[in-house]
């Protein structure tokens, strides 16, 4: 099936079929839509970080196929980026929070334990959201890595969004046990997006470009 990027080792697969799709008669406009946008994301996403850009997913695209495409002046980002007062005292902070565009779309939470006395393995980030079929979904991420050793500072990362789930609005916190440590935050792949310009803003507004026609074929 179709993945969240186009990654490496899988991209001539991936791109064959959006453009047998493309090519396809009897294709439904909603999957020609979205084939039409993953192409161009995989060409802006292969420009972004100098791969192949001699041989972009999207360089065979015939006028006719570029119809297809969204407006990406069109696509606009909600730039939420909260933390919530929801626990006294907090022994963990937040840090910072990024997003790694690699071959999977990663959302990087770090938090600062210098306050914390427990054992920092026991740490676990749950993360709450609604999914493509409207059901809310808890996923609790485990194993924090270390980000920066001498400030006690530490990494979650998530990776569990279908693709279509891009505009998904996230809550974070950092549980020891059942017990929650940190403050709420409330931040995503759009907080990310959000002011972003130049190249990056491109690649972000392609990027969602394809979640949001995803998401409408997908019938959510």
């Amino acid at each position: 099936g179709l993945r969240q990027v186009l990654s490496q080792t899988d991209s001539y697969s991936i791109a064959t079929y959006a453009y047998n799709q493309l090519r396809k008669e009897g294709a439904s406009e909603g999957l020609k839509k979205m084939c039409a946008d993953l192409l161009r994301y995989g060409g802006k996403s292969q420009l972004f970080k100098g791969y192949r850009t001699n041989a972009r997913a999207d360089a065979k695209m015939t006028a006719e196929q570029k119809t297809y495409l969204t407006d990406l002046s069109a696509v606009t980002f909600n730039g939420y980026n909260n933390i919530l007062d929801d626990v006294q005292n907090p022994t963990v902070t937040w840090a910072g929070k990024s997003l790694d565009l690699g071959s999977k779309i990663v959302l990087r939470y770090v938090i600062n334990t210098s306050a914390y006395m427990g054992d920092v393995e026991s740490l676990s980030l749950r993360v709450t959201y609604t999914d493509s079929q409207g059901q809310t979904v808890t996923v609790d991420v485990t194993e924090p890595k270390v980000f920066r050793e001498d400030l006690h500072w530490y990494a979650f990362d998530f990776d569990g969004l279908r693709v279509a789930e891009l505009r998904a609005a996230l809550s974070v916190a950092v549980y020891d046990g059942d017990v929650q440590v940190s403050p709420t935050l409330e931040y995503g792949v759009e907080s990310y997006c959000s002011g972003k310009v130049n190249d990056l803003g491109t690649l972000c507004r392609a990027m969602m470009a394809y979640s949001d026609s995803a998401r409408d074929f997908f019938g959510k």
